[in-house]
């Protein structure tokens, strides 16, 4: 699609504001960026440009809060969507280890679910990994929303925090004790971890969009 398209679409460009342009009876928008994380760019990283119409694709948490509304007519049904519409906290916490140790126990592929705070654990079916295996060898260990998400994500502070070495703790000892396999073991099959909270996250600030039912 990229090559197929004339005009290319520009990177590092923060969108800061849309407004209604007066001058043109508001029938043209003017979309404010802001270049300035574009390592490319010299100076002058703030620039404004008009268009006839706009397609965001932004989600709404993000639209409403970190971009610049003010000058744009928006009825009460819309401003109400823009803040009423809900996003779910999830947080997910992939481990990768030296072997792909749950395949000798015949899980391959799919997931587990259980009431500890990991809630559930998603088996890879693709790969290849370590080792030359057939399969990944990262596992995400811990992908859960809601409340039980955001209790795990209060220990997101940062790669090899007290916080997060906490977190690691807490994820290690779950996978024990739901596969039945020596915590010892599982400490020597460990090679790294990566945790992602979408309700933290600037771009997204929420995983996933969802209205409750009458």
């Amino acid at each position: 699609m990229l090559r197929a398209i004339t005009v290319k679409p520009k990177y590092f460009q923060r969108v800061t504001a849309i407004s209604e342009v007066k001058e043109d009876n508001n029938e043209t928008l003017c979309v404010t960026t802001d270049g300035g994380a574009d390592p490319n760019l010299a100076d002058t990283p703030i620039s404004s440009h008009k268009y006839s119409n706009i397609i965001s694709t932004l989600p709404l948490s993000v639209l409403r809060t970190t971009v610049d509304l003010d000058d744009v007519h928006l009825s009460t049904g819309q401003k109400n969507g823009l803040r009423e519409l809900l996003y779910s906290p999830s947080i997910k916490v992939g481990i990768q280890f030296r072997t792909a140790w749950w395949e000798k126990m015949g899980i391959i592929g799919g997931q587990s679910y259980t009431d500890r705070p990991t809630r559930s654990v998603v088996y890879p079916s693709h790969g290849p990994g370590l080792g030359n295996s057939n399969r990944s060898n990262v596992l995400i260990a811990s992908y859960n929303g809601m409340q039980d998400s955001q209790r795990l994500a209060a220990l997101m502070r940062g790669r090899n925090s007290a916080e997060e070495k906490i977190l690691l703790n807490i994820i290690m000892k779950d996978l024990s004790v739901i596969h039945d396999k020596p915590l010892t073991e599982l400490w020597e099959e460990y090679v790294d971890y990566f945790a992602c909270d979408w309700y933290s996250n600037s771009f997204s600030l929420g995983e996933w969009a969802y209205v409750h039912g009458p």
